[in-house]
């Protein structure tokens, strides 16, 4: 028995098998190959798409010759590439004239630049290790990393397979052919992909599918990691899409930050429970008691003007809204005349009130009666209502007194029609379920109006305190092009009065328009879950994802997904903990009603 050990064999697994080209390790087949020889030219990031598939190791060793080797071995090639190419002359093989011609300036070339010592040449090798669960498997992986490779020859390491899977290992070298590369060659042969995405503060997102190393994001850490502070999620129904909006909710609650959710399918309710004392829950349903009023106005903040109430912004916001719902709900548009009479109208209702672009112009001194009682001191003045507006068309156009008569009380839209009667500062947590709303139509309104109101009495009036803005089902604002903008009207905006908009939605081609790929370059942050191979064919063309990454997605668990954190990007796993889970699983109630 010898008495010989090696420390390598610690590191082997103990059940292997060696075939002729491959290995049984336990139960998984695997096989190493060896790049026979590498292209001339090598461009940044040549090896990526193998590094990136599941299951392969590579391996590239590199050792640089002292410059008289380099020089003599470049010589030695540029002497036989001159002989060659005296013999093409002779034989008038033009073709072969000019390849030769070529390389032999190229290495004329590199010769002068090694003897000047501004460059080297190295000896390289590549090697590949490829597993999978059967052999079938490990064949088509080897035949998509050669069709990766196109013409450059992969070749197993016949009866040597042990010998590969051992070079895998730190120290150890085996006898294989090597290449002589330029310096900027070897440069090429890394992998440029960093398998990991994490931010270095922030909240838990889960873990790095490949490494398992954990995943923390912080929307708010800026430049030069994030561009902004709004982010986007999308995947197929029952992927994890609203599990993982509830944990980023929740993770931020618990460092300080506000919250505030649109949810059209009543999946949050469970959040609000959780942080009962500091959240409010509102359902939206038409017999509702008034609370909210699209007509308030907050002061805008102007590096060049200073405070100002935006009159003409809040007149567009209304008008526009009103003709996005008219061409929605019956295909019609509203002439320009009627816009023109409807902006003018909204303006001069709060005119009325003498609200104007002076921030004070809202407030009112002295005791004023309303619906509670007597107010004392400063007080704010009632806003503008939707009855207001239609009563100002009595009797002037009855087309437009019609129309909003829907969003007056006791219409079917009625229940945005009244002065606010809350107030949500105190609160962390803000979820207006909208389940009970049936139709897409008053949905979209809905989440229009209460976007609106965020923005003056949310997002406004608490400019210091980092704030989450979270938009479910975010689609319902792409069924109209006026409500997309709008969308990204608080994405740009947002930013300045510290609000991070994080939109989701199970439907990924509304965003395809023109106006949601201008949304989605708003979001630095992009969590993509498993879709449908359409929609995730369509996710490639827009961010220029690789064909394989493509049909990754498509295959992806629940929970699992493509993690974009402005230019770093990782494939992620989101996870909950245990305690979790009671608040973000979905609702089973609101999903048997759906």
């Amino acid at each position: 028995m010898s008495g010989k050990f090696d420390i390598k064999q610690l590191f082997m697994a103990d059940r292997i098998t060696e075939r002729e080209d491959h290995l049984v390790v336990n139960e998984m087949f695997c096989r190493t190959l060896h790049i026979d020889m590498l292209p001339e030219q090598i461009l940044f990031g040549w090896l990526n798409k193998i590094s990136y598939m599941e299951g392969v190791t590579m391996s590239v060793t590199l050792h640089p010759y002292l410059p008289e080797e380099a020089s003599k071995k470049v010589d030695s090639e540029r002497v036989k590439l001159g002989a060659e190419l005296i013999v093409a002359q002779k034989q008038g093989n033009t073709r072969r004239m000019d390849v030769l011609a070529v390389k032999e300036n190229f290495y004329r070339h590199l010769l002068r630049e090694i003897n000047l010592h501004n460059t080297n040449i190295m000896s390289a090798s590549v090697i590949i290790n490829v597993i999978a669960p059967s052999i079938k498997e490990l064949n088509r992986k080897c035949d998509k990393i050669q069709d990766y490779m196109g013409a450059t020859k992969l070749t197993p390491l016949y009866l040597r397979q042990l010998d590969g899977l051992r070079s895998l290992l730190p120290g150890t070298k085996i006898n294989v052919e090597h290449m002589d590369v330029t310096v900027g060659n070897a440069a090429c042969l890394s992998p440029l992909i960093n398998m990991n995405v994490s931010h270095p503060q922030g909240i838990y997102f889960g873990e790095n599918l490949y490494s398992q190393s954990p995943c923390f994001i912080d929307l708010f850490i800026g430049q030069p990691r994030l561009s902004g502070p709004h982010a986007f999620v999308t995947g197929m129904t029952r992927v994890g899409k609203s599990f993982t909006l509830k944990g980023i909710f929740a993770r931020s609650l618990a460092i300080g930050r506000k919250v505030a959710v649109i949810d059209p399918e009543g999946e949050y309710k469970g959040l609000c429970k959780e942080f009962e004392r500091e959240s409010e829950y509102i359902r939206l349903h038409p017999g509702m008691e008034v609370s909210f009023n699209p007509f308030d106005i907050e002061a805008e903040e102007d590096d060049d003007r200073g405070e100002y109430l935006d009159i003409a912004a809040k007149v567009d916001d209304i008008s526009s809204l009103i003709s996005a719902m008219v061409t929605t709900q019956s295909g019609e548009k509203l002439s320009v005349e009627e816009m023109s009479a409807l902006s003018s109208h909204i303006k001069a209702e709060y005119e009325k009130r003498g609200i104007d672009a002076s921030p004070g112009s809202i407030h009112e001194y002295g005791g004023r009666e309303t619906q509670d009682g007597m107010t004392v001191g400063i007080s704010k003045k009632e806003m503008p209502t939707f009855s207001s507006l239609t009563e100002s068309f009595k009797g002037d156009n009855e087309k437009l007194y019609n129309i909003l008569t829907q969003y007056c009380k006791g219409g079917p839209l009625g229940f945005f029609d009244g002065q606010t009667a809350l107030d949500l500062k105190a609160k962390s947590l803000i979820v207006f379920d909208l389940l009970p709303l049936r139709n897409e139509t008053s949905k979209m309104f809905a989440m229009h109006v209460l976007l609106s109101w965020l923005w003056e009495n949310y997002v406004k009036k608490e400019r210091t305190v980092q704030k989450h803005l979270g938009v479910d089902e975010a689609w319902l604002m792409m069924m109209h092009p006026y409500t997309a903008q709008f969308l990204s009207q608080i994405a740009r905006r947002g930013a300045k009065y510290n609000t991070s908009l994080i939109a989701a939605s199970q439907s990924f081609r509304e965003f395809t328009s023109e106006e949601g790929i201008v949304f989605l370059n708003q979001c630095d942050s992009k969590f993509f879950l498993k879709m449908q191979p359409s929609d995730a064919e369509q996710l490639g063309r827009i961010f220029n994802l690789s064909p394989e990454l493509v049909r990754t997605i498509s295959m992806f668990t629940p929970g699992q997904g493509v993690l974009r954190l402005g230019h770093e990007s990782g494939l992620v796993r989101f996870k909950g903990f245990s305690f979790e889970e009671h608040f973000l699983r979905s609702d089973p109630g609101a999903v048997q009603m759906r």
